[in-house]
């Protein structure tokens, strides 16, 4: 069966990445992306057969140049499409099959939509709120030409279905090679090994740890 994985950006070496990751592995697959920059991702993509379909500034790409380059995709040699970001749903509409693996609904325009509007200038408020009304448009029609889709757990599952009450997703956990983690010891301190990006909200585990001093917390972050 030949495979096809669709991911906005390989930039990082985060739990998305490692996923479309493994697949790739699993169904020997060529991948397809927006954004790839081989020495900040997982180095086993220099291995594989990553296709970027947009070229120019890999880390300031214009979010509507990307969903355009999915939407030009013509995959009809493959016998699956697999699209892991809203963005990828663009190339559903006429690359089927097409299975959705959500980690998680736009977050900027769905559930931390009031966060990033509150950060926007007074100037920028209105355009932002177009855009994100016309892209929650835009997703809602393009989930009608997916074949299936599957989140990665139970709280993006109910995330999608509060978005799309229409869809009903399977849950499909990440793999873990479990014989890599052996459990030792409880230590006295919390710990965050999530990267520094505003949507993991580090900073308000930073600001929750502020009002909590009989607690302690390591930030492990990149």
């Amino acid at each position: 069966m030949k495979v096809a994985i669709l991911f906005e950006g390989l930039l990082n070496r985060g739990g998305g990445e490692r996923v479309a990751l493994i697949q790739a592995l699993h169904y020997g697959a060529d991948i397809y992306t927006a954004a790839y920059d081989p020495e900040t991702t997982f180095p086993e993509f220099k291995r594989m057969n990553v296709k970027v379909i947009v070229s120019g500034n890999i880390r300031g790409l214009n979010h509507f140049r990307v969903r355009r380059a999915f939407s030009k995709l013509d995959l009809s040699g493959y016998d699956l499409v697999i699209g892991h970001h809203s963005s990828c749903l663009e190339a559903a509409r006429k690359n089927r099959p097409f299975i959705w693996y959500c980690h998680a609904p736009s977050r900027w325009s769905h559930d931390l939509y009031a966060e990033e509007l509150a950060r926007k200038s007074l100037l920028m408020k209105v355009p932002f709120m177009l855009v994100c009304a016309y892209l929650r448009r835009r997703d809602a029609k393009n989930i009608l030409f997916v074949d299936a889709i599957a989140a990665n757990s139970d709280n993006v599952r109910r995330r999608l279905q509060r978005y799309y009450p229409a869809v009903y997703p399977a849950v499909i956990h990440p793999p873990i090679d479990v014989k890599r983690f052996t459990w030792k010891s409880q230590k006295d301190f919390y710990l965050s090994t999530a990267r520094l990006d505003p949507i993991k909200r580090v900073d308000l585990i930073v600001e929750a740890f502020k009002i909590l001093p009989e607690k302690k917390v390591i930030i492990s972050s990149s």
